[in-house]
């Protein structure tokens, strides 16, 4: 017989299967962080929108509004929130009421979401009859797995203005300001 009838040796398999796991263990970690990236992105989008919302609905309507993050009775939170939400908050107790009404609640994709801002130890933000906010700080979405990790943050400012961090910004956030655990939501004041 010839080689050719022969077919493969035990030997040329093994190599062949133990090159093919080492790619797909490569593609895998790949695919895991493409995803970290994606939904931290998502996340920032849906931050931003809900601001721009908040800003848009205190202009025309010529009112304070609120954003935050908020638990399952609606209350603004610190940690785990399980949505976000924006509402004209007539009684200022930071909870959406069953006389008020929210113009977007957005569930949270599965994420851990901790809310802080630093100075204040506020848990939302509101902006005023002419578009300016009333708080300033950001939001810092982090994705980590093991020693990879990526942050982003939504920056807002008492001018109204809001925008996500460049690159620079990004290089200066820490590992260790992006928790092991899920995605962090994290509002500090800006320095």
């Amino acid at each position: 017989m010839s080689r050719l009838e022969d077919g493969f040796s035990l030997l040329e398999c093994l190599l062949v299967a133990g090159l093919s796991l080492v790619l797909m263990s490569g593609v895998t970690t790949h695919f895991e962080r493409l995803d970290g990236h994606r939904r931290v992105n998502t996340q920032l989008w849906e931050i931003r929108r809900g601001l721009e919302l908040t800003r848009s609905m205190a202009r025309s309507q010529g009112q304070i509004w609120t954003a935050c993050f908020s638990d399952d009775d609606d209350r603004c939170v610190r940690s785990q929130g399980v949505r976000w939400q924006v509402w004209r908050d007539d009684n200022q107790n930071r909870r959406l009421d069953i006389d008020e009404r929210a113009v977007s609640q957005v569930v949270l994709d599965g994420l851990d979401l901790w809310i802080k801002l630093s100075a204040s130890g506020r848990r939302y933000v509101r902006f005023k009859r002419s578009g300016e906010a009333l708080e300033s700080g950001n939001f810092l979405v982090c994705w980590r797995s093991g020693l990879d990790y990526y942050p982003r943050k939504v920056i807002f400012f008492r001018s109204g203005r809001i925008r996500f961090s460049n690159s620079a910004e990004q290089a200066k956030i820490a590992r260790d300001d992006c928790p092991e655990s899920a995605a962090m939501v994290v509002t500090e004041m800006p320095t």
